[in-house]
């Protein structure tokens, strides 16, 4: 576990301290690995909206329609602009 593989367990074997450190052990071992699946899935998603708002922007600012777009730096460098105009 300590090398990122989640999914490593612990044979549970007898019934004393030991056996309570394994089964607590397996139990933090399968909560973590559901939080890495989800943390996985969000950004996934996260990822997929963010891509698919830049290509509606994207496509609004290159619209004929659209208002001239400049985008500059910190030190107002051009960084975008849009050519339609």
């Amino acid at each position: 576990m300590a090398e990122g593989d989640v999914n490593q367990t612990i044979p549970i074997r007898g019934n004393d301290e030991l056996t309570d450190v394994s089964n607590s052990f397996n139990t933090m071992a399968s909560q973590l690995s559901n939080m890495y699946e989800t943390l996985e899935k969000k950004v996934k998603q996260r990822t997929r909206e963010l891509n698919d708002s830049h290509i509606l922007f994207k496509a609004s600012i290159e619209s004929p329609k659209a208002l001239i777009i400049l985008f500059l730096d910190q030190e107002y460098r051009y960084l975008y602009f849009n050519q339609n105009h």
